[in-house]
């Protein structure tokens, strides 16, 4: 998986996720993983061993995020 980290600085986020973690695993929909989450952006998923291209060095400059959508 290729993720892209957040800032979160006020905690926002993480708030959001726990709020959301407690609320689905209360109604044994989820259990939550063993580590910490991270607030982050997936970009890519691999279903299959070994890297399709090479990822190394890359770098994406900042950006900030205006909305979001849960789906």
């Amino acid at each position: 998986m290729i993720v892209l980290p957040l800032e979160d600085e006020a905690a926002y986020l993480t708030r959001l996720q726990a709020d959301v973690a407690e609320a689905l695993s209360a109604r044994r929909l989820y259990e939550p993983p063993g580590a910490p989450w991270l607030p982050h952006v997936t970009v890519a998923r691999f279903r299959r061993p070994g890297h399709l291209f090479p990822c190394k060095n890359v770098n994406i400059g900042g950006f900030g995020v205006v909305r979001m959508v849960l789906l």
